[in-house]
């Protein structure tokens, strides 16, 4: 089990950062994402391998004029 903001997600072997934002359905363009304490970049979604008991932040960005 992980929690991603605060609420309880299974977990699987293997489990990625873009596993976890396709299931959640986040599909907005800024989002600032952590595992843990560490800021993991978009680029990095597909290879960030999130273990059993993590806590995953996802934070949408806003900008505008």
């Amino acid at each position: 089990m992980i929690k991603v903001n605060d609420d309880p997600m299974e977990w699987r072997d293997g489990m990625t950062i873009q596993d976890i934002l396709d299931a959640k359905k986040y599909k907005f363009p800024m989002l600032i994402v952590t595992l843990g304490e560490e800021h993991i970049s978009k680029e990095h979604y597909s290879a960030a391998k999130v273990p059993d008991g993590a806590i995953v932040k996802v934070i949408h960005l806003l900008s505008g004029g």
